[in-house]
This record gives C-alpha cells, structure tokens and sequence, in this order.
C-alpha cells in the first residue's frame, strides 16, 4: 500500500526524478562490496542516474557518499523521522545530502517517531517501489537488505546482483539470489545502465 503522505527535508523534486536506481546491501559490508559499490555508483551517479539508499552502515552509506562525491542526485529513505535520522553516526552524511543539489532524505514516518522493526520493513518496500530497479552489492544469507530484493522482485521491478567470492559471507545472500529467482548478473556500469533502461541500451546496440 502506498503511504499517505511523505516528509521530506531538501528537494521533495528529487523523488520524481526520472530513471532512479535503488543501491542496497550488507551492513557488515567487506573492503570488495565497499569497492565494487563506490566504483560503479559513482560512474552512474555522474552520468545522471539518480540514486537511493537506506542509509544504513556499509553498502548504503557506500552509495550514498560515493553519490555525493562525483555531485549525483541521491534520495535517502530513513525508517524514522528525527532532526537525525538513525543511524545517529550518519547525522552529517544526512545533512550533506539535505543540503546538496537535486538530494533528499525521505521518511513516511512524522517527525519525532522512533525507528521500530515494521517500520524497517516498510523503508525496505518504499526503497524497491520508488525506483526503476534495485542493484545489491553484498548480503547475508540472513541480512535484512534481502527484504529489498523481495519486495522488488514481487512488484516486477529490475533486479541486478553483485556475485562475490564464494568464501564469502556478505556475499552468500547473493548467490542465493541468484540461484532462487534468476537476477541479473551485474560486472559493470553498462549492466547497471541495462538494468535501469533496458530500452536504452537496445538503441544503442542498434545504432553501433
């Protein structure tokens, strides 16, 4: 169901800014998920693609600053609405991206609510609904980043996932991803891109 009403701080524009991406995956992010993230958002940050995160520890932060960085459009969806949304350590990170051109940070929640499990898991519905497609990086077998994969796969939208190593923990939920349901692969920018506007691609594919 769709929320009644959203509160935003910064540029409520932001949320209808066309060929959005949602960038998600494990907090107990590794030195690879950090790196494959930071690369590639900030590839297709700079080229326009409007991204958005939960904010959280690890993977999302990584979008996000990477985002901010090359002067993307970036959407934060916080569980809670506060001055500072939680994570209290991010309460810069979020007045950077309030404060930037063309960003937003989001919550369906009123100010002053605290963050509570359900609410978690409606951030985690919103962050798939308001974009074309969802890319995870990392994820745990149990992480709770998978709800994002669920809720995008169910509403039909786009979903890419990043392979990791096999010994790797953060990247078990990824696998079984990619066994389950049959999500595309992402490498590159260019399968990211794909993802996002597959139509796109197919011009260009024709035009070379």
């Amino acid at each position: 169901m769709a929320p009644h009403v959203l509160y935003v701080r910064c540029d409520a524009a932001a949320l209808a800014a066309p060929g959005a991406l949602t960038w998600s995956g494990a907090r107990a992010s590794s030195a690879y998920g950090e790196h494959v993230t930071n690369e590639l958002v900030a590839e297709i940050a700079a080229e326009g693609t409007p991204v958005h995160t939960g904010g959280a520890y690890g993977i999302d932060a990584t979008a996000l600053r990477a985002t901010l960085r090359v002067g993307g459009r970036a959407v934060v969806w916080a569980a809670a609405a506060s001055i500072s949304p939680p994570p209290s350590g991010h309460a810069s990170l979020f007045d950077q991206a309030s404060a930037a051109r063309g960003c937003a940070v989001v919550s369906e929640m009123p100010l002053g609510t605290a963050p509570t499990r359900w609410r978690f898991v409606s951030r985690s519905l919103l962050l798939a609904a308001a974009t074309r497609a969802t890319v995870i990086a990392e994820v745990g077998i149990r992480s709770g980043a998978l709800a994002v994969c669920t809720h995008a796969h169910e509403l039909g939208r786009g979903l890419g996932i990043i392979p990791g190593p096999i010994t790797s923990s953060t990247s078990m939920g990824c696998h079984a991803l990619l066994r389950q349901i049959g999500t595309q692969v992402i490498t590159c920018s260019a399968d990211v891109r794909e993802l996002v506007d597959p139509h796109a691609m197919l011009a260009l594919d024709s035009a070379a």
